[in-house]
């Protein structure tokens, strides 16, 4: 069951994968999702894509590899990617055990600066 989520979770970043580098225009082939094989580094003019790679910086930080990683050069931000299934295995016993119709799973991310933006919580 383990190898299931795995296959998902890799099928979801491949998705994501090619749709921004399409939108970017660092690929132009039109292979099918399930064909596409992700490159570590796609990069031109416009953007830097990494795909499950680590992000070059000068401390030690715990999580440094995101799922995905998009750097626009022009406007010099950075779009940190990580597709997450810790809770599916668990919404799914809960599911079965208490026998209710569905699980939700809220994920929150903070930002470095810490501030929640107004549309969490609707």
């Amino acid at each position: 069951m383990i190898m299931d989520y795995k296959a998902r979770h890799n099928n979801v970043t491949k998705i994501l994968h090619k749709k921004l580098a399409l939108k970017y225009s660092i690929l132009n082939e039109s292979t099918s999702y399930c064909k596409h094989n992700p490159s570590k580094v796609l990069e031109n003019n416009l953007a830097c894509l990494y795909w499950d790679k680590g992000i070059p910086i000068d401390k030690l930080v715990l999580h440094y590899c995101p799922d995905i990683t998009l750097f626009e050069k022009s406007n010099k931000i950075f779009h940190l990617t990580d597709v997450s299934q810790k809770y599916a295995e668990l919404s799914i016993e809960v599911k079965k055990h208490w026998q209710v119709e569905a699980v939700y799973t809220l994920t929150v991310t903070i930002a470095a600066t810490g501030v929640i933006p107004h549309t969490v919580v609707k």
